[in-house]
């Protein structure tokens, strides 16, 4: 994912729930990109033999949200269509992707979204009986529908 955000022109990266990354599968993106770290609002360990630990502060992820006059877009299921979200009205997307093992905490995306009018959640379309996509793909597909939207929305305000 820190590649792709290099590669797709955001501003940075924000690791959540975790203290560290390995730094070898960024191929060197982390040296074009910051890679920052919110420790407190968002925590979930994975026990593959038992279900997935949260812990986790809404409020503490809005303050944080906040300092950074970010938005929250939630990447998960359930959502609109991705395909249709006009990015260039979002000031500063904060595209928040799940855990690949448990997705995004229904009851800290609710709050959020309950909190935060702008908040929303989008899905990616998907046209085949597996209804899980890979973390670091779906980012990617998130990452280029921004980048498309905002290109698309400059150009006309270019030539208007």
């Amino acid at each position: 994912m820190i590649r792709n955000a290099c590669i797709m022109g955001a501003d940075e990266v924000i690791v959540c729930g975790r203290k560290k990354y390995d730094a070898r599968f960024t191929v060197g993106a982390d040296h074009y990109i910051p890679v920052n770290f919110w420790p407190a609002p968002l925590r979930v360990s994975i026990d593959h033999k038992a279900d997935a630990t949260c812990t986790y502060d809404p409020i503490a992820f809005l303050e944080c949200c906040a300092l950074g006059n970010w938005t929250p877009i939630f990447i998960e299921q359930g959502g609109i269509d991705i395909r249709t979200v006009t990015w260039a009205s979002t000031s500063r997307p904060l595209l928040v992707m799940g855990n690949e093992s448990s997705g995004i905490p229904r009851d800290f995306m609710d709050t959020v979204m309950r909190e935060n009018k702008d908040a929303i959640k989008v899905s990616i379309p998907q046209w085949s009986v597996l209804r899980s996509m890979n973390v670091a793909m779906a980012a990617g597909i998130a990452m280029w529908e921004v980048r498309k939207s905002r290109e698309k929305h400059s150009a006309i305000s270019d030539v208007a």
